[in-house]
C-alpha cells in the first residue's frame, strides 16, 4: 500500500509543471509528516523527492527523445489510470 502511494507521488512530482508544497502532497497521500514521507521515499527509490521534482521540470520543458523516456512516460500514464 505504501509503495503504491509513493509511486503516485513520484508520478505527480515527475509530471507536474507547477511547484506544489511537498507537505501537502504527502498529506494528501496519507503520510503523517513530510519527514516520514521523505524517509519512506528515499528508502523506496534511493534518491530524494526533490531530485524527481527537478528532473520532472526538465523533462516537461524538453521533448522526449529516447525510447527510455517514452517507456517512462507510458509507465506514468498507467499509474494515473
Amino acid at each position: 500500500m505504501k509503495e503504491r502511494r509513493l509511486a503516485r507521488i513520484h508520478a505527480v512530482l515527475s509530471s507536474s509543471t507547477q511547484r506544489q508544497y511537498l507537505g501537502r502532497i504527502a498529506e494528501d497521500h496519507g503520510f503523517k509528516s513530510t519527514t516520514h514521507f521523505s524517509r519512506a521515499f528515499r528508502e523506496q527509490y534511493g534518491y530524494g523527492s526533490n531530485e524527481v521534482r527537478q528532473r520532472g521540470l526538465l523533462v516537461a520543458n524538453e521533448p522526449a527523445t529516447s525510447a527510455g523516456q517514452a517507456a517512462f512516460d507510458k509507465w506514468l500514464r498507467s499509474l494515473r489510470d
